[in-house]
């Protein structure tokens, strides 16, 4: 083979070379951008869990609030009931004053 044919042949082989060499690059490139993908999803997902439980204890906080808040609600028809037969009783009392 002359100069030329076995420059042609090596030319030929670092192309097949530089071909194979670039498609390995691509896969390399893909699996690291699919990596990358599953990591984000990841990272979000564990975001949400803990997005889920924040909110978990913000409403057994608000719970307890509530809870707080209904038992003072009650005291205070209590105190309204009380006083009001407390009235009830000074009035009574007041109508037979005046009928005297």
């Amino acid at each position: 083979l002359g100069v030329a044919a076995r420059l042609e042949r090596r030319r030929d082989a670092v192309l097949v070379s530089y071909s194979q060499l670039q498609a390995a690059r691509r896969g390399r490139q893909s699996a690291k951008r699919a990596l990358e993908n599953s990591l984000r999803g990841k990272a979000a997902a564990a975001e949400r869990r803990k997005d889920v439980e924040r909110a978990k204890v913000r409403v057994a906080d608000l719970r307890g609030k509530v809870a707080e808040e209904e038992e003072l609600l009650s005291e205070l028809r209590e105190t309204r009931e009380s006083l009001t037969r407390n009235l009830d009783k000074e009035a009574v009392l007041l109508r037979a004053e005046c009928a005297l």
